[in-house]
């Protein structure tokens, strides 16, 4: 019996049918990688929203104990100076220096609260931090 070449008149052949099932088999497990593939980028997206929403006013109040006691702890020899202390000297310096120069700009906080309510928050924690690291020096007096 003789087959045509062109499915047009008589449909698809047998083996034409089945490429047909493995390239549409093959199209629906790429679907499914690329819905789980989007589905963990998403969740990846909300979990850093999470840690920037909720890490970044600790950070921010860390560096800035950090960036006023580590100095005055080596001034008043509580503490040795190390290259470790060091770079975490530099480290909160330069996450101030970032939490401020936001703040100064004016630009949107990370939190969904007003700008002035952002920088009244990051003036107190720098408030706080020198009235802890007041109590911090006088404390061990």
């Amino acid at each position: 019996m003789l087959r045509p070449q062109s499915n047009r008149f008589l449909g698809s052949t047998r083996a034409e049918r089945r490429r047909n099932m493995r390239r549409e088999k093959a199209r629906a497990v790429g679907q499914v990688f690329d819905g789980v593939r989007e589905i963990g980028l998403a969740v990846l997206a909300a979990l850093a929203a999470l840690v920037l929403l909720w890490g970044l006013p600790l950070l921010y109040a860390a560096a800035s104990f950090l960036t006023l006691a580590l100095p005055l702890r080596w001034l008043t020899g509580r503490e040795p100076v190390s290259l470790l202390g060091v770079l975490e000297l530099l480290l909160a310096i330069a996450i101030s220096l970032v939490g401020l120069f936001r703040a100064l700009q004016g630009s949107e906080p990370i939190a969904p609260v007003r700008p002035e309510f952002a920088r009244a928050m990051l003036g107190l924690c720098w408030l706080a931090a020198l009235l802890l690291v007041i109590a911090d020096i006088w404390g061990k007096g």
